[in-house]
């Protein structure tokens, strides 16, 4: 606010200011610098120098926190043959443990305590809904780390469903952070053993960033588990049952884990 009252009394400030925004706290602040970095990345490849283009777009692309602009700022890098890993960038989360279906009927899952609320044990066999479930190792290769539950768990259009992701984040301090989580069915979150926020909707639409949670997370593992809602509604659009799940700050800059494995950097590209 104070930003905008600044330019609007002196104009020419924009130009003096904005340049330096590029890892402010503030979102907002980060955005307008990025653009631009971005732009003046822009007139460099017009005017075809390559090499200035990839080096004015890597600055943008190091205070992008916002999915659109570094969607379009890697997509630039791409074709300049400069890949950018957007889930490592974004601090998304790929690598899980899944266990599913567990029974759904009526949504009457969602309250019901399954196993792996109550105990995480990975060498453990449940009765699911239709068959015997054990945990699986999952690592997405999706574009922004999707984590599709059917393809995790080897099921072709579940409905009525539910499924649990449990991953593992190392930190070599105790801070805190947010869990930013995106899914298009009814979901709940523990944080270490703590319950944290949970909705009971479905197919009220998925976006990225779509839940911000404000969690302390200590120093060495911290462990996550997703409960993942798939309910019985038929139309073609509810048949996706997955869930995204990110680390940051709260300005959006991704807070990365000493255990992040390194996954390939060809992903999937949204459906």
């Amino acid at each position: 606010f104070a930003y905008e009252l600044l330019i609007a009394v002196d104009p020419a400030a924009k130009d003096r200011w904005v340049s330096t925004f590029l890892l402010d706290p503030s979102p907002e602040l980060r955005r307008d610098s990025v653009d631009y970095w971005k732009g003046l990345a822009d007139t460099e490849l017009k005017g075809e120098a390559k090499e200035k283009a990839i080096e004015l777009y890597e600055k943008a692309m190091s205070g992008a926190v916002d999915e659109d602009q570094v969607s379009t700022i890697a997509k630039k890098l791409e074709d300049l043959g400069k890949p950018v890993d957007v889930p490592t960038h974004f601090g998304l989360i790929q690598n899980w443990k899944v266990i599913g279906p567990f029974d759904n009927t009526g949504e009457k899952g969602y309250d019901t305590v399954y196993p792996p609320e109550e105990k995480l044990d990975f060498a453990a066999k449940y009765p699911g809904k239709e068959k015997e479930v054990s945990w699986i190792d999952w690592t997405t290769t999706h574009q922004l780390a999707k984590v599709d539950l059917q393809k995790g768990l080897g099921i072709e259009k579940a409905k009525g469903t539910i499924g649990y992701g449990y991953a593992v984040v190392t930190l070599p301090e105790s801070r805190s952070a947010q869990i930013r989580l995106g899914t298009p069915n009814g979901w709940k979150l523990w944080v270490n053993g703590e319950y944290i926020f949970g909705k009971a909707e479905y197919h009220s639409g998925e976006f990225f960033d779509q839940t911000i949670l404000d969690v302390n997370l200590k120093k060495g593992d911290n462990a996550i588990l997703v409960k993942c809602c798939q309910n019985e509604q038929t139309e073609p659009w509810t048949n996706v049952w997955r869930y995204q799940v990110r680390l940051c700050d709260a300005s959006g800059t991704s807070i990365l884990a000493s255990n992040r494995p390194k996954v390939q950097t060809i992903f999937e590209k949204e459906e």
